[in-house]
């Protein structure tokens, strides 16, 4: 019974995804997602075949089959079931955790890489994450002073600063710092730069 329920739940998981991304237009024009960070991943442009849900749905059929047949034996219901376990991973893994990352964070990653051709600092604002320093390929700063969060914002930088902040607290840290000017918004994340003449 455990197992069953366990791979229930799994299986749900996958197929009221897919029932989000069918409907995504209608939620997001009924106004029942009241954060403005998640209806900004939501509008993101990602490409789905429609037929992930049969990986929810094959998992949970799998599973009850095993258990519903009895002249299956335990050994072979507890192999069975690690391995259509692996399967169900894999496939999660290789066709809906990517999809999933193009409405989480996709919009700033292609950000970072394209940053990491510029000479220039990216920085985030109000949320923590280690994106950036992998995709933008962060080395070692040659400035000291690159090491001061406050530098950033009111210093004398020596190159241009971009910022990525969530939509959802932009507008308390564009009216706290002028000097930032947005370059564009997209999928919840807001994009600023702070030039090098830009004065406070």
């Amino acid at each position: 019974v455990l197992i069953l329920s366990v791979t229930v739940f799994w299986g749900l998981i996958i197929i009221i995804i897919q029932l989000i991304v069918i409907n995504k237009d209608k939620i997001i024009a009924s106004g029942i997602i009241k954060d403005q960070f998640a209806m900004g991943n939501l509008q993101a442009d990602v490409h789905w075949t429609g037929y992930e849900f049969l990986i929810g749905v094959g998992f949970v059929a799998a599973i009850t089959l095993l258990f519903s047949t009895r002249r299956i034996k335990q050994k072979q219901q507890i192999f069975g079931t690690l391995i259509f376990t692996l399967l169900f991973t894999y496939c999660t893994l290789l066709f809906i955790a990517p999809r999933i990352e193009g409405y989480s964070q996709r919009a700033a990653i292609e950000f970072y890489k394209d940053k990491s051709h510029e000479d220039c600092y990216v920085r985030t604002l109000g949320f923590k994450s280690y994106a950036h320093l992998f995709y933008f390929n962060l080395k070692k700063p040659a400035n000291p002073k690159a090491w001061d969060d406050e530098w950033y914002m009111n210093g004398d930088i020596d190159k241009p600063v971009y910022f990525v902040m969530k939509n959802s607290s932009s507008k308390e840290y564009l009216d706290k710092y002028p000097q930032l000017k947005v370059q564009y918004e997209e999928n919840g994340f807001v994009f600023a730069k702070r030039d090098i003449n830009n004065a406070q």
